[in-house]
């Protein structure tokens, strides 16, 4: 909020942003849950991404909307020197997997999902 916005408001205001203790702390992965990825893609923003996210696309201008804005995922065995593009459609890499998500979180939510089914 504007200085200005709160003078009018009758509100307090400082140049300071002051929190409360913790604001920030360790997560407990067995215990709660982590978001590991979230993005807000418009469906507008998608439009033409053939085009964008193709490793022979040269954006017009500079402007962000001429910008893949499509994640395509690069696999966890990739490695520096590898392509940056998959080979099936030339798309150009953009997203990385987490190892630690991929080998320990996830075999546990299936395997706690698939326990919760058989009750």
């Amino acid at each position: 909020m504007l200085h200005s916005e709160a003078e009018e408001r009758h509100l307090s205001w400082s140049h300071r942003h002051h929190e409360r203790r913790p604001s920030e702390r360790y997560a407990d992965d067995l215990l709660e849950a982590t978001m590991t990825h979230a993005k807000s893609t418009l469906p507008l923003e998608t439009e033409g991404y053939k085009q964008k996210c193709h490793k022979d696309y040269v954006p017009r201008t500079r402007d962000r909307d001429e910008r893949c804005k499509v994640g395509f995922v690069r696999p966890l065995e990739w490695k520096d020197g590898d392509s940056e593009f998959r080979a099936r459609d030339n798309f150009n890499y953009s997203c990385y997997i987490n190892p630690r998500v991929s080998e320990i979180i996830l075999p546990k939510l299936r395997k706690a999902m698939h326990m919760q089914e058989m009750k």
